[in-house]
């Protein structure tokens, strides 16, 4: 993350340092191979008679012995110290700037937005999170992590299905039957970002992220206990707990949204 401005050399290392657009380690990385001393400064490397005698013999990449025998004689060299700079163009040190170059640049589905602007528990929010970049504890995902269990199919249907997240959440006739009661239907789709956008262009709410998340928590609360509790699922009672989950949403909503919210709960609920 840092940069260096050659004045004396000395505090430069050739290889590993940033003098030029690319450490030199990376931009050439033939000729590195054959290097004699890897940690050597740029000082060192620019005074050496022979520029030759860095490398390991025989030299087999000469094209690029040849373009860094340019460069380092292209710098001229002087009795001022090296300049440091971060490469965001300041001497000063930038935890957000350091933290944006580590992990670089992605596009982000706007589905991450809506879930944190959302009104929804935090733990519901992280749970959703945990949808979005599939890693949800299901059982296809403990198959991945080789988890050894009687079976990994879906426990609402005999289909023999590994139960994945976009057949557990989306998929599953239990869990259509679930979406339906909402009047809502999932394209059928393995991209949850595409199935969020065709929720918010059906619901057409400004709280439609809170009943998406909502009531995929509720089949995942109605998974668990079929499962650890051994309780026969249904739709109606996927309803119940939607309804109760629901609650909390009103509760944490704006306040010019919560009759809104409440007048669409007694509609379709």
């Amino acid at each position: 993350m840092a940069k260096v401005s050659i004045q004396d050399g000395k505090s430069c290392l050739l290889w590993h340092d940033l003098w030029n657009d690319v450490p030199c380690s990376e931009a050439f990385p033939e000729l590195f191979y054959f290097v004699h001393n890897q940690n050597s400064s740029f000082y060192w490397a620019a005074n050496t008679q022979d520029f030759y005698d860095l490398f390991h013999l025989p030299l087999e990449a000469f094209a690029q012995y040849q373009i860094l025998q340019a460069e380092v004689q292209n710098v001229t060299l002087n009795n001022t110290p090296d300049q440091w700079s971060y490469i965001w163009g300041s001497v000063l040190f930038s935890s957000s700037r350091s933290y944006k170059h580590l992990i670089g640049h992605h596009q982000i589905h706007v589905a991450f937005k809506w879930l944190w602007k959302s009104c929804c528990q935090n733990k519901r929010k992280f749970f959703f999170w945990l949808v979005l970049q599939d890693r949800l504890n299901t059982r296809a995902l403990l198959k991945r992590k080789h988890m050894p269990l009687l079976d990994y199919q879906c426990v609402f249907c005999n289909s023999g299905i590994d139960e994945d997240i976009f057949h557990l959440l989306f998929h599953c006739p239990f869990s259509l039957a679930c979406w339906t009661n909402l009047q809502l239907i999932i394209p059928n789709s393995q991209d949850v970002g595409f199935i969020v956008e065709s929720i918010k262009r059906q619901l057409h709410l400004p709280f439609f992220m809170e009943v998406l998340i909502t009531i995929c928590w509720s089949i995942w609360s109605i998974r668990n206990d079929v499962i650890f509790r051994n309780t026969p699922h249904s739709v109606n009672w996927c309803k119940q707990v939607f309804k109760k989950e629901f609650a909390l949403v009103i509760l944490r909503a704006k306040a010019k949204y919560q009759p809104h919210i409440d007048l669409w709960l007694q509609s379709f609920v």
